[in-house]
């Protein structure tokens, strides 16, 4: 053969090994791109979930934020209505209070007045002595009996 036929098949050859590296890099590349959209359906099918469990949280947060804030407003209701009783009831007791020192008041009178007789026809004037801060009631003050 001649020189030149022997250089032609030599770089036919090199041209087929080159061709042949050329189709498994494709076959390579084709198998690999394969594999990514494999990977990038998956990926995209755990975004959409994430997705909507993203949204269903927002939403399941915002119910909560909106029942925290009724809670809230419940306890701060309730907080008022105790402390509104509580002063109800502070006032009553100062009420029943008086009436219970009236009442003994009256009673031991009333007992003076049985043990003494020349007081059974009398007055008794009460004078207001030191001033009680506890007694705020100015129609029980400066009261009189009669017998």
């Amino acid at each position: 053969k001649s020189k030149r036929v022997q250089v032609l098949e030599a770089d036919n050859n090199n041209l087929n090994k080159i061709n042949q590296q050329q189709i498994q890099k494709a076959d390579t590349l084709e198998k690999l791109r394969i594999k990514n959209e494999a990977t990038i359906t998956k990926l995209t099918s755990k975004v959409e979930a994430l997705e909507k469990e993203s949204e269903f949280m927002k939403g399941l947060n915002q119910a909560l934020l909106q029942n925290q804030k009724e809670w809230k407003q419940k306890l701060e209701e309730m907080e008022q209505k105790i402390t509104s009783i509580q002063e109800e009831k502070e006032k009553k007791i100062v009420d029943l209070e008086e009436q219970i020192r009236d009442l003994s008041f009256f009673i031991e009178a009333q007992k003076t007045i049985q043990k003494e007789g020349e007081l059974v026809d009398g007055q008794l004037v009460v004078i207001p002595g030191s001033k009680d801060p506890s007694s705020s009631s100015s129609k029980k003050k400066g009261r009189k009996v009669k017998r």
